[in-house]
C-alpha cells in the first residue's frame, strides 16, 4: 500500500513538473485571500451585531419623535393653514398692483409673478432690502420673479414696495 502512495506522490510532482514553486506561491496568495475573505466577514457579522440596521444619531431620532407629537403636528398645520391664507391675500394684492401681468397659481410657499418691468420691480424689492429669486434667465419666464410667502408685515411691506 505504501509503494502506491509513493507512487501517486512521484506522479503528481511529475505532473507538476516546474510548476511547484509557482504552485507554492499560488496557493500561498490563495489562502490570504480565503483569510481575509474570513475576517472580512467576521468583522461584518460582529459589526452588524453591535450596531442598529440603520445607524441613525440619538439626536435625530429625538428630534424626529418631537416633531410627530401631537402638538408638533398641531403646530405644524397651523403653520400650513397660515401660509395658504397669507398666499391667498398676497396673490390678490399683487394682482391688483399696476405693472404686474400675471400671478401664476400656486400650492407651494411661493407665488411666480410677471411683470411689466420685471428689473424695476426687482430693484424696487432690492432697495427695500426684501429678497426675491429673479426667473428672467428661465425660458418662458423672461418677466418672472419668484415670491416667497413671508409674514403678514413682510408681505404688506413687498407690496408697499411695488406699489410706489
Amino acid at each position: 500500500v505504501r509503494t502506491g502512495m509513493k507512487d501517486k506522490v512521484h506522479d503528481v510532482q511529475t505532473w507538476l513538473g516546474d510548476l511547484g514553486p509557482h504552485l507554492l506561491v499560488l496557493l500561498k496568495i490563495i489562502l490570504i485571500v480565503l483569510a481575509a475573505f474570513v475576517v472580512e466577514r467576521i468583522i461584518v457579522s460582529l459589526l452588524r451585531s453591535v450596531l442598529p440596521p440603520y445607524a441613525i444619531a440619538q439626536p435625530c431620532i429625538e428630534a424626529a419623535q418631537q416633531a410627530l407629537a401631537p402638538a408638533q403636528q398641531r403646530l405644524a398645520r397651523e403653520r400650513v393653514a397660515a401660509i395658504v391664507r397669507e398666499r391667498a391675500r398676497l396673490s390678490a394684492a399683487l394682482a391688483g398692483l399696476a405693472g404686474v401681468t400675471h400671478v401664476w397659481p400656486s400650492d407651494a410657499n411661493f407665488l411666480l409673478v410677471e411683470f411689466d418691468e420685471p428689473a424695476r420691480a426687482l430693484s424696487r424689492l432690492r432697495e427695500a432690502r426684501l429678497l426675491v429669486r429673479d426667473f428672467r434667465d428661465r425660458p418662458g419666464l423672461e418677466r418672472a420673479l419668484r415670491i416667497t410667502v413671508g409674514s403678514p408685515e413682510q408681505n404688506d411691506r413687498l407690496v408697499r414696495s411695488l406699489a410706489c
